[in-house]
């Protein structure tokens, strides 16, 4: 069970549809005890129900760290490259003055 999940509503849904399934608003909502788990069914029940049963893998952002990673290889080499250049200029003038 998830400790805290997005919700667009926070009144209680009616009807077959529901945002997440909250065991304990599900019981309050419906005057049926259940427990608090939830099982995901995979196979349908009969061929071609219309309902989708492959889901996505969540994303966790991983792709969002690389590019930071890059971004910061980028700065430090844009750093060292004009540190470089900079300091070759200043001994560069004072090796001819």
């Amino acid at each position: 069970m998830p400790g805290a999940y997005f919700e667009l509503k926070s009144e209680t849904p009616s009807g077959p549809l529901w945002q997440n399934l909250d065991p304990a608003k599900f019981s309050a909502a419906t005057g049926v005890s259940v427990l608090p788990a939830i099982i995901e069914q995979t196979a349908p029940p009969f061929p071609d129900d219309g309902l989708a049963r492959v889901w996505p893998a969540p994303d966790f952002g991983v792709d969002k760290h690389r590019i930071y990673m890059w971004q910061w290889y980028a700065f430090a080499v844009l750093a060292m490259t004009l540190w470089i250049a900079l300091n070759w200029r200043r001994e560069a003038r004072a090796g001819n003055g």
